[in-house]
């Protein structure tokens, strides 16, 4: 076996630590701003060109660019209408939901009418032109297209060309431009002030056209359950987009205006229908209600003979022996002051009284106290001439009666006419009635306060009402 030579080995070093650094030299600190100083200075011709090339392409841009103006509004809707509170059985319903007011603002009803306000559908080549077209017009019919508008200062005349179809006018400075392509347009003194000749182009389109563009440059934004709309426009005339959204505002405000009275109006309409329904019926149901009284009841008597006792408002009730102030009138006790009278028909008046007269009416004398059928009633005394007489009495006649209805006086005036039905007294011979009598006017009978069990009509002439009532009398007597 041979022998290898190997290396010594090598005594074990104790490790240094970090902190044991004190034979090692620090290395120079060097400033932060050393190396951006450094790339300066190296490539300063560099940004030099490129600080330039930015400063012309900026100054260029400015040339080329043209700025956009925009302008905001913003519009407060109150969609909720104050009769829309639950506070009756009919209420208005809201005039338009949310999102229907940005389609009002967007359509053409609004468009048409700006455009052709503010002559939207024509515009210049050259923003400078536009005060030229301060008063353009057009008629219903027009043509539409690119023109030429050549103007001689010189000569003060001016010549308008259309490119597709070929078409040319010519006129002076007070002739009106473009009669042949249905324009109605004057140039201003100002279109001929310049030194030399000026060419004007300018496009024409249809209103349609215009309305939609201009519908499609608005910004509309109203948020779910919001009353504030919001508005922008951009255009590159700040005059002209400031104006636009006035009148567009103000066109805007004018048809809901329109829409909200319309509203009102149909709502109003429906509210006097349902009131006439409402009335018809509360008609019906009281004269159901006054069938029912004329059919069950006939005359009430709120009075007795024994112990005297008034009903009137109050229930005024009196003592054997006393009296009572009915108003100035006052009532002995024992006699009957008071007597609510229910009408249930001429023909069955008739029925039951002596007579039935048409009387005019003389005289009213003051409440006194009258016997009739042994009972006491407070009447006052009417003096009348006859007309006509259903028991034969002639005509000319003087009678007298008395209406037993109330202590108050007759609603009678001299001159009235009346057919009222008169029972007589066996006893005293005094002529009464138990109710005032319908009224006569004009030779007519006016049988509206009749009950409904009546056969006649609400008016009929006197002398057919008697007619009709001899009848009946000879029908009951066979």
């Amino acid at each position: 076996m041979s022998e290898q030579t190997l290396p010594a080995p090598i005594p074990p070093q104790p490790l240094q630590s970090w902190e044991d650094s004190a034979g090692v030299a620090p290395a120079p600190s060097k400033p932060p701003f050393e190396r951006p100083l450094a790339a300066l200075k190296r490539y300063k011709y560099l940004m030099a060109v490129v600080i330039a090339a930015s400063i012309f392409g900026g100054i260029v841009a400015t040339r080329f660019v043209e700025a956009k103006y925009q302008v905001r509004a913003t519009i407060w809707i109150q969609a909720a209408s104050p009769l829309s509170e639950k506070n009756g059985p009919v209420r208005s319903g809201q005039l338009l939901e949310d999102m229907a007011w940005v389609e009002l603002f967007k359509s053409y009803r609004i468009a048409d009418a700006v455009v052709r306000q503010l002559s939207l559908f024509v515009t210049p080549e050259n923003t400078k032109d536009a005060p030229l077209f301060t008063n353009f017009a057009t008629d219903n019919r027009y043509v539409p297209g690119q023109y030429v508008l050549e103007i001689d200062p010189a000569q003060k005349r001016w010549t308008l060309s259309l490119e597709l179809p070929p078409m040319t006018e010519r006129g002076g400075q007070s002739d009106s431009v473009g009669l042949k392509m249905g324009f109605k347009w004057a140039l201003p003194p100002s279109a001929f002030a310049a030194k030399s000749n000026h060419k004007v182009r300018f496009t024409v389109a249809t209103p349609r056209e215009t309305s939609a563009d201009w519908i499609n440059r608005f910004d509309t934004r109203l948020s779910q359950g919001s009353t504030l709309f919001w508005l922008s426009l951009e255009d590159r005339d700040p005059q002209l987009a400031a104006t636009a959204m006035n009148r567009w505002l103000d066109e805007y405000v004018k048809v809901a205006g329109e829409l909200k009275k319309k509203n009102l109006v149909e709502f109003s309409n429906t509210l006097n229908e349902q009131l006439a329904y409402s009335e018809r019926a509360l008609k019906d149901a009281e004269s159901e209600l006054e069938r029912f009284k004329v059919n069950t009841i006939t005359y009430t008597l709120k009075a007795s003979l024994a112990g005297f006792q008034m009903v009137r408002r109050g229930d005024i009730r009196a003592r054997p022996g006393a009296t009572v102030n009915a108003g100035d009138i006052q009532l002995p006790l024992g006699c009957l002051s008071n007597v609510d009278f229910v009408s249930t028909g001429l023909r069955e008046e008739a029925a039951r009284a002596v007579t039935v007269a048409h009387l005019r009416i003389q005289s009213v004398q003051p409440v006194r106290e009258w016997t009739f059928k042994k009972n006491c009633f407070t009447g006052s005394e009417v003096s009348a001439v006859v007309e006509h007489d259903l028991g034969g009495r002639r005509a000319g006649a003087r009678i007298r009666f008395v209406p037993v209805q109330s202590p108050t006086l007759p609603p009678y005036a001299p001159g009235d006419e009346i057919v009222v039905a008169l029972d007589r007294d066996p006893a005293s011979r005094q002529y009464f009635s138990w109710g005032y009598g319908y009224g006569v006017k004009n030779g007519v009978v006016s049988l509206a306060t009749a009950g409904p069990i009546d056969e006649f009509d609400e008016e009929v002439p006197v002398l057919v009402l008697f007619e009709r009532l001899r009848e009946s009398a000879g029908t009951r007597r066979r």
